[in-house]
């Protein structure tokens, strides 16, 4: 019984290392793979090629955990593209809240915005800055007179007329009823003159080709950050304003 006894425990050390090599060991090994991919690490994969069911267990899981990585990688896609729709998306209804829906120019409040970070720039930086109102003179008669689509063809012809000679950081708005203004970074006030003569002409010309008959015509004030010591923003506005009262009182 004694042999017998000590010939199962010899037997036993080689089986309990088998039964550990060919069992325990994969099972943990695929314990602690299942674990990593648990954790967000989707690309981990299980070694264990076998033709058991410790092997069929592994095979279950890498199949698992491709068709995973698939679907994480679609929906990551999916999401990216969505995201990017909807940026895209808010950019338009900034835009859309941010133009005159009659002259498709930049709004009131829009300029304003623009106005505020112009105005800081060109005062730290001292480069030059001017603001140009325009007046439509007669327009109201115009506009009694024909109608309030004449009225509105007018206002648009204003708008397409000063774009046409903007440059691309120039920025123009509708500033109220038959009022516009612009803003011109980098620019004295010798140049925005050229540039209001410029808008003045062809908007005459285009009136006389679209509207004969009407009188129809454009007063412009015009305020230079260099060329007049102002506070803040509002007063280079306030400076183009009185100007352009000047400039239809004369």
């Amino acid at each position: 019984l004694v042999g017998v006894g000590l010939l199962a425990t010899l037997a036993a050390v080689p089986l309990g290392f088998l039964l550990i090599r060919r069992i325990v060991a994969p099972m943990r090994g695929l314990a602690m793979v299942m674990t990593q991919f648990s954790e967000g690490k989707l690309d981990v994969r299980s070694p264990i090629e076998r033709q058991d069911e410790i092997g069929s267990l592994a095979r279950s899981f890498n199949q698992m955990a491709d068709e995973h990585e698939r679907t994480h990688t679609r929906l990551v896609r999916l999401n990216a593209e969505l995201e990017e729709r909807v940026a895209y998306r808010t950019r338009q209804l900034r835009e859309l809240a941010s133009r005159d829906p009659l002259t498709g120019l930049y709004n009131r409040r829009h300029f304003n915005e623009v106005l505020e970070r112009r105005f800081a720039e060109a005062t730290r930086y001292e480069t030059g800055l001017t603001c140009v109102m325009i007046d439509l003179d007669e327009f109201k008669s115009a506009n009694d007179q024909f109608g309030h689509q004449l009225g509105d063809g007018l206002l648009a012809l204003a708008a397409t007329t000063i774009v046409s000679q903007l440059r691309t950081p120039d920025l123009a708005a509708r500033f109220g009823g038959d009022e516009f203004i612009i803003l011109l970074p980098q620019t004295n006030q010798d140049r925005a003159r050229v540039l209001a003569e410029r808008v003045m002409e062809k908007f005459a010309r285009d009136v006389t080709e679209r509207f004969p008959g009407l009188n129809v015509r454009m007063s412009v004030g015009i305020a230079s950050l260099g060329s007049l010591d102002l506070p803040d923003a509002d007063s280079l506005v306030r400076a183009a304003d009185q100007a352009l009262y000047s400039a239809k009182a004369a």
